[in-house]
């Protein structure tokens, strides 16, 4: 995962230039179960790289949230949505954790859910950022 670091000038441009960027945000609510379900994912257009920026759920112990970089997961094991939120799934999400995963361009993404056990329910906001190369 450290195969790409990013310099503060870099940075700095990412999170707050507008002009060569298009920002998407995409939020949902998803009913899990214990095999993966796609929840969000697209491909990035040519003449831009992408970046996951970052990711918002709420705090269900029982649901992993899996992020792909063309079709291979990114963390391995999830990322489980207790560790990323202190936010009741009835209140919504909580604040949004830095991600800043790089998508090639042409590459893809994409937000999936998988429940330890029975269906329960996952709200969630994925931001990601196309920068025009």
């Amino acid at each position: 995962m450290s195969e790409f670091l990013f310099g503060k000038e870099v940075l700095d441009k990412v999170m707050t230039e507008t002009e060569n960027i298009i920002e998407m945000l995409f939020s949902g609510q998803l009913v899990t179960s214990t095999t993966y379900a796609k929840a969000q994912g697209e491909s990035v257009k040519a003449g831009y790289e992408g970046l996951v920026v970052s990711l918002a759920v709420d705090n269900n112990s029982a649901i992993i949230a899996y992020i792909k970089r063309d079709e291979k997961q990114y963390y391995e094991n999830g990322l489980n949505c207790a560790g990323l939120s202190n936010v009741a799934q009835a209140n919504g999400v909580g604040d949004e954790v830095p991600l800043l995963i790089r998508i090639k361009e042409k590459g893809t993404w994409e937000l999936g859910f998988k429940a330890a056990a029975a269906t329960p329910t996952v709200n969630y906001r994925i931001r990601v950022r196309y920068i025009r190369k």
